[in-house]
């Protein structure tokens, strides 16, 4: 006898197909329809400026050789995640580099850049902040920043922070930093990301 599937489980497999082949799809399909196996769903905690999806679908069974194909679902919806985020990256990363520090854009931009391409990072500081804008770009990867209040020569970037510039940011920095809150598998994620770029050429165009 084959049981109806809930609508639970057709959005399990819904997100199986995504990442399993035809064969395997089909096995975990007609094994579930057997009642044999069942199905959940696991989310990574992962904020929307991340991935529009934080959802895969895991297998339940007590066969090892099932059980397999949970890391595989994994290891594809992981690579899945990373492809789909480097095509938002440059736009994503500055939101994450002292969210609640008062910084034009554009300085937070460089300090992304900074730390996609490896380029060495010169910021010319009149206020103080550009140390913990420092601070909390090494706190995602390796970068490579220097901080001083006049301009020098050897660096692959050069970005200004002057205190003129910073009124129209103070107070909207302080009303975000009420309400910002970083989630640890946001920073996880970026971290691994990161990782798996330092030798790509892909961003370092």
């Amino acid at each position: 006898m084959f049981k109806f599937l809930t609508k639970h489980e057709k959005f399990c497999l819904s997100l199986f197909r995504k990442f399993l082949s035809k064969s395997e799809y089909r096995k975990i399909y007609w094994l579930l329809r057997r009642n044999k196996i069942s199905v959940k769903l696991k989310s990574f905690g992962r904020s929307f400026l991340i991935t529009d999806s934080d959802i895969i679908p895991k297998i339940v069974s007590e066969d090892e050789e099932i059980l397999q194909l949970n890391r595989k679902i994994r290891k594809n919806f992981q690579k899945y995640a990373l492809i789909e985020f480097s095509k938002r990256v440059r736009k994503v990363l500055p939101e994450y580099i002292g969210p609640t520090i008062p910084a034009p854009k554009n300085v937070k931009k460089k300090i992304a850049e900074a730390l996609l391409t490896g380029k060495s990072l010169l910021i010319v500081d009149e206020t103080g902040y550009a140390h913990r804008l420092k601070s909390s770009a090494e706190k995602l990867g390796k970068v490579n920043i220097s901080v001083s209040r006049e301009l020098k020569d050897g660096f692959d970037l050069v970005v200004m922070i002057q205190k003129e510039d910073l009124g129209k940011y103070r107070e909207l920095a302080h009303k975000n930093s009420i309400h910002v809150k970083i989630k640890d598998a946001d920073i996880k994620f970026l971290r691994s990301f990161l990782r798996r770029i330092k030798f790509s050429e892909t961003l370092k165009k």
